[in-house]
């Protein structure tokens, strides 16, 4: 009898042993599943929204979207194809470069995705990642200007709406002026908008900083200062020329620039306004046909590359008349095509090498 029951609860212990084994793979099996990282390739036939678990991921093999499902982490070495840094852009729009990206992870937390750097430092709700982003940033602009200003220099800024980096590589033969002033990538605000981006221009400050994160921002924050406000207590002749409204508020009052219709496009009067004050000491003019034609036609369309051509030509007369001083020409945002709304061919708004990364020229004349 003894035997016998020793011989059943072995038997029993098998069978627990076996059904622990069997509930362990399962358990091991749902964990892999919520751990499992999809990352879907994004063409350039289709858009996506970065914001919760879906960030954007940039390289040189092009934009994707990655979606982090559950509380899981991806290592981003595995990721991204890189050869010297990482470039970090947050959901507010502040920007951080990491040179030990080999031990970094993409971490989700059930609502968004989180960086956390080789060294440990979390930056909290990304909007996505790119490998090896330009040095260069739009915050520059200011930089400059501050500095030429600062030395009594005069200083004229160009604004060119809607001109990507990828936008004028592809139409660069239609552009002989300012492809002969070696322009440089940089990289615009996020989100890549006009309103956040000319913000970012005016002040040297990232969104997180000067407070401008949507087209339904006007007020920049306080204590922050535009160049518009510092060119004037420098007692400098202070001229800024826009559109038909201008996409924030600023310390001086534009000049607007109102389209003719059946005469003249806006930024034909954007340069007549501009021609008549080449005698200013600060001079900003903001060109928007660009954008225009590239949300109309797509961004590769030649009349895309005809405005680019006609705002080169533009341009090449406001230097050559503008006398002694520095020029800096840089862009808000590029675009990337949409093919699913006829109405719309070319749009900008997630992080991209299309939409974020924009030509940067600046020199001397005289």
């Amino acid at each position: 009898m003894r035997y016998f029951v020793g011989a059943v609860t072995c038997r029993w212990k098998f069978r627990f042993c076996g059904w622990l084994i069997t509930v362990l793979f399962l358990m091991l099996l749902m964990l892999a599943a919520c751990t499992e990282v999809a990352v879907e390739v994004i063409d350039n036939r289709a858009n996506y929204s970065t914001g919760r678990e879906t960030i954007g991921v940039v390289d040189a093999n092009g934009t994707r979207a990655l979606t982090i499902q559950g509380f899981a982490s991806a290592a981003v070495y595995d990721l991204l194809d890189v050869t010297h840094h990482v470039t970090i852009i947050g959901s507010n729009g502040s920007v951080l470069r990491d040179l030990n990206y080999r031990a970094a992870q993409l971490q989700s937390n059930g609502s968004h995705i989180d960086y956390i750097a080789g060294d440990g430092v979390i930056f909290n709700n990304i909007a996505g990642v790119m490998a090896d982003g330009p040095e260069i940033s739009i915050t520059q602009v200011y930089d400059y200007a501050r500095y030429f200003l600062g030395n009594n220099e005069r200083v004229m800024i160009i604004l060119m709406d809607g001109w990507g980096w990828e936008m004028f590589q592809y139409f660069e033969h239609l552009q002989p002026f300012l492809s002969g002033k070696n322009p440089q990538p940089a990289l615009a605000a996020y989100p890549p908008i006009t309103p956040v981006s000319l913000a970012t221009i005016i002040t040297g400050q990232l969104p997180n900083v000067h407070g401008i994160n949507s087209r339904n921002d006007r007020m920049i924050n306080d204590g922050v200062t535009d160049i518009f406000a510092l060119a004037s207590d420098l007692g400098r002749n202070v001229v800024y020329i826009q559109g038909h409204t201008n996409p924030i508020s600023t310390s001086v009052m534009p000049i607007f620039s109102l389209a003719v219709e059946g005469s003249y496009a806006t930024d034909d009067v954007v340069f007549e306004n501009a021609r008549r004050n080449l005698d200013a000491d600060f001079l900003f003019i903001h060109f928007h046909g660009i954008d225009d034609n590239a949300h109309a036609y797509g961004p590769y369309a030649i009349e895309v590359g005809e405005k680019m051509a006609q705002l080169d030509g533009y341009i090449n007369y406001l230097v050559d008349n503008w006398g002694v001083g520095y020029v800096i020409i840089a862009a808000d945002h590029g675009l990337h095509p949409v093919y699913d709304n006829p109405g719309r061919l070319g749009d900008h708004f997630k992080v991209s090498h299309e939409d974020m990364i924009v030509p940067f020229v600046q020199f001397r004349v005289g």
